[in-house]
């Protein structure tokens, strides 16, 4: 629906494995039929990532800039070591997540304005 998700009241509240293991499919799906994918959706994949899911993080890291950094982000949510590993190989990302200068907030504005242009 191309919605504000950074926009739901106590989103992370809501976040759990169920919704995580959808919006992966989701994701998949929209990969399939050549489509975007909204970058805050990683929002509430990265608490519950998992190794067997892992690679669809590494998919998107290596996709456009603002989907990176969501990935990045999603990684900083999680505690797998292959997580940590890739937030580590970008410094810059890790130290904008660890101060605050990239957020959820910040991707969703920035995919607002993508989608306006």
């Amino acid at each position: 629906m191309q919605r504000p998700l950074y926009r739901i009241y106590r989103a992370d509240e809501r976040a759990n494995p169920e919704l995580a293991a959808m919006l992966i499919d989701f994701a998949h799906e929209r990969w399939a039929a050549n489509r975007k994918v909204l970058p805050e959706l990683w929002r509430f994949v990265g608490p519950f990532l998992n190794s067997e899911r892992f690679n669809d993080i590494e998919k998107v890291v290596k996709g456009e800039d603002l989907e990176k950094r969501a990935g990045l982000l999603a990684c900083s949510q999680n505690e797998l070591p292959e997580a940590k590993q890739l937030l580590d190989q970008f410094p810059d990302v890790k130290n904008s997540i660890h101060t605050g200068e990239l957020n959820w907030t910040l991707v969703g504005e920035e995919y607002r304005t993508e989608l306006s242009k």
